[in-house]
């Protein structure tokens, strides 16, 4: 990718460009046209319907567009959108608080290949489905993506779900009210044989890094810590040249349909 980019942003996110372009060790300029044009990069409001937000980026020029914090999308939804940027050549990339922090990446990287048990735990003030969509794209993102709800039982603030993965391994979610700013976080254990991994992730409307570690015979290993958000870690990746792929849209729209779905198998 050349150098220089332009760089615009949905209004919306006005103020997480202000916070972020300053910081990034690149070379960015600001889209000054008004008549429309997107620019190289444009970043698109992951709320509402985000689809077409997209789709009128791509026409308008850009060559990526990345989402922020993507709301579920059912599958109909993201194949259609496919289908319009594809004759742009438009690169899709969804930037998510959660499942794009670069510790994720990390400790999925240490984990060993099989867990015994994982459990993922949510406090937040969010609505429910959406807390458990992100723990279902962080289970992903760990490599366990969610295929198949067992049982669950929701409230009005919290909710807890027993799940399997493809190889059968046991996953459970678990949401509950956050109390106080400081529980506003997720959380993820998993156990196997002889070994055990925990991470804590804080998101993007928080300063502190996530903290991840695995346990096993020779001790406790901690992953570095990485002092950077998963959308600032996401722009610097597509100014690399990330690659774009459409079966990581497809994994987010089957995720989706199991998040609005709740409903036990």
């Amino acid at each position: 990718m050349k150098d220089v980019l332009m760089l615009s942003a949905a209004p919306e996110l006005i103020g997480l460009f202000n916070e972020l372009v300053p910081t990034l060790p690149l070379s960015y300029r600001p889209v000054l046209d008004v008549s429309g044009d997107r620019g190289d990069v444009h970043l698109a409001f992951g709320e509402g319907d985000w689809t077409e937000a997209v789709v009128a980026a791509a026409e308008a020029g850009a060559c990526c567009v990345m989402v922020v914090n993507p709301a579920p999308c059912p599958p109909e939804q993201i194949d259609a959108l496919i289908d319009q940027v594809e004759p742009a050549s438009t690169r899709i990339f969804l930037s998510e608080a959660f499942a794009c922090d670069p510790a994720v990446a990390l400790l999925r990287a240490r984990l060993p290949e099989r867990a015994t048990i994982c459990d993922f735990a949510a406090s937040c003030t969010m609505d429910i489905e959406r807390a458990v969509f992100d723990q279902m794209r962080l289970a992903r993102a760990l490599a366990m993506p969610i295929s198949t709800i067992v049982d669950s039982v929701e409230t009005r603030s919290s909710a807890l779900l027993t799940c399997r993965t493809p190889d059968n391994t046991p996953i459970r979610l678990t949401v509950s009210p956050m109390v106080t700013d400081r529980q506003h976080r997720h959380r993820f254990r998993a156990f196997g044989a002889d070994w055990a991994a925990r991470l804590d992730l804080y998101g993007d409307q928080n300063a502190r890094p996530a903290v991840a570690s695995i346990i096993d015979a020779q001790g406790m290993t901690r992953i570095p810590t990485v002092y950077e958000t998963a959308h600032r870690s996401m722009l610097r990746a597509i100014h690399g040249g990330l690659g774009a792929s459409h079966q990581y849209l497809r994994n987010f729209a089957a995720d989706s349909l199991l998040a609005v779905n709740l409903t036990p198998a």
